[in-house]
């Protein structure tokens, strides 16, 4: 029964109604409300793969806030951030099914501004739709470098998948705003998996001159060169350190446990979910940011 219409039926009716409905099992065509309501109540979520335990809780924690909100999530995942192909067949099978709205992640090549639905993102800031972010990026690794200069670091790497853009692009910024100069091979992009992490520690490796600390990504490619580095008789953190990102369990369990910067998967769920009722509600609203201050974790790596 509509809901909006029951208080022009009788009590006696309206329950003998509700007491069918209960016996015989009956759910809503979905399909035909949404028909009516010109609305699938369904959202997309494009993400990289949830093996990525970080991404597998945020895909955790977002489908169970769009359930409280009467939504139902339909998933997409691809496994590089430059495979433009599969990122894009993803897209259009979530629009072809007529999604309501979509959250994603930082993808690459891919132009979403123009699908025509709203599209909300977990990625640093730019000239796109509403997103939500990393906060205050340069304040976190800020104090982290405060931290590794207090502890003597004065060669730096980084290992990322892309140099040009993102938190390393940040760590460029910061080290040119103090003077800290870096050796062109202690520059490590284009890593796109913890396997390719671990060569790329091997070739390093064969340099008579590491860096004081690896600063990557994210924990998997922390864990995989810390790994290579340990095999090939690194003492960790004498010799060298490491710090990862995105504070998956893994890194924390450990030896060395590895330091890294978290951020609680409920709460990114929560900033995304509340950035795209806010565009749902009001598709000429201001695009806008929403705010997550990352936690440093500091463990034995340092």
């Amino acid at each position: 029964m509509d809901t909006r219409t029951a208080h022009k039926v009788a009590q006696k009716t309206r329950e003998k109604i509700y007491e069918a409905v209960r016996r015989l099992g009956y759910l809503p065509n979905r399909s035909a409300k949404a028909l009516r309501l010109q609305k699938t109540s369904t959202v997309g979520i494009m993400l990289p793969e949830p093996a990525n335990s970080f991404y597998g809780n945020i895909v955790l924690n977002l489908q169970r806030r769009l359930a409280d909100h009467g939504y139902t999530a339909l998933f997409a995942f691809w496994e590089s951030y430059d495979d433009v192909e599969t990122i894009q067949r993803a897209l259009d099978m979530l629009l072809s099914r007529g999604v309501d709205g979509i959250i994603t992640g930082q993808l690459s090549g891919i132009h979403l501004e123009k699908c025509g639905v709203p599209v909300i993102r977990w990625q640093e800031p730019g000239d796109y739709d509403s997103f939500s972010s990393f906060p205050c990026m340069e304040c976190a690794y800020e104090r982290l470098l405060e931290i590794l200069r207090g502890k003597g670091c004065r060669n730096y790497a980084i290992m990322t998948n892309a140099l040009d853009r993102g938190r390393a692009a940040i760590l460029l910024k910061l080290f040119a705003k103090h003077g800290i100069p870096i050796r062109k091979e202690f520059l490590i992009g284009g890593i796109l998996s913890p396997c390719l992490a671990g060569e790329a520690m091997q070739t390093l490796l064969r340099d008579k001159t590491l860096p004081d600390v690896l600063i990557a990504n994210n924990d998997y490619m922390a864990l995989a060169a810390m790994a290579q580095a340990v095999k090939y008789g690194i003492r960790v953190p004498e010799q060298m350190k490491f710090v990862g990102f995105d504070g998956i369990p893994e890194s924390g369990y450990l030896h060395p446990s590895l330091t890294t910067f978290f951020v609680p998967p409920e709460a990114i769920a929560e900033k995304l979910i509340s950035l795209l009722f806010r565009r749902l509600e009001n598709p000429d609203a201001d695009f806008i940011s929403l705010s997550l201050m990352p936690e440093l974790l500091i463990r034995d790596s340092i």
